[in-house]
C-alpha cells in the first residue's frame, strides 16, 4: 500500500489531538521521518491553523453550562406559549343560551379584553425568545 502526503495530512489532526491509534501514530511517525522536507511543511501547518487561535472549551463545562441554558430556554418557551394562548382566546370564550352566542368574558367582564394586552406581551415575548434560541 502506497501512503502518500494527502493520507499523512488526513492523519494529522487525529494524530496532534492525541486520539489516534498507536499503528496511525507509529504510520504518521515513520512518514514524517522519512520525508523531512513534508515534515517541515506540516509542522508549519499545525501552528498556522485558525483551530490553535481559538479558545478551548474542553474541561471547562462550556458544552454542559450552553446545553443547561438551552434546556431552559426551552421549556421557558413552552410556559409561554401556553400563557399566551390563554390570554389571546379566553377573552373569546362563549356560550350559547337563549338569547343565542354571547361571549361570556365580554358581557361579563369587559374589562378582561385587556387580557389581549397580555396575551401580545406574551406573543411578543415568545417570539423574541425564540430569536434567543437560534442565536444559541
Amino acid at each position: 500500500m502506497n501512503i502518500t502526503e494527502d493520507v499523512i495530512l488526513d492523519l494529522l489532526p487525529l494524530y496532534d489531538s492525541g486520539e489516534a491509534s498507536s499503528g496511525t501514530k507509529a504510520l504518521v511517525e515513520e512518514y514524517l521521518a522519512q520525508n523531512p522536507q513534508f515534515a517541515k511543511v506540516a509542522e508549519a501547518a499545525r501552528h498556522s491553523t485558525i483551530l490553535h487561535d481559538l479558545p478551548s472549551t474542553t474541561g471547562d463545562g462550556h458544552e454542559r453550562a450552553v446545553i443547561a441554558r438551552t434546556r431552559q430556554l426551552v421549556r421557558r418557551r413552552g410556559r409561554i406559549l401556553a400563557m399566551a394562548v390563554v390570554a389571546t382566546l379566553l377573552p373569546l370564550a362563549f356560550a350559547f343560551d337563549r338569547e343565542g352566542v354571547s361571549f361570556w368574558m365580554w358581557r361579563d367582564e369587559p374589562g378582561s379584553r385587556g387580557l389581549w394586552l397580555v396575551g401580545a406581551w406574551l406573543w411578543f415575548e415568545l417570539f423574541r425568545l425564540h430569536r434567543r434560541l437560534r442565536e444559541v
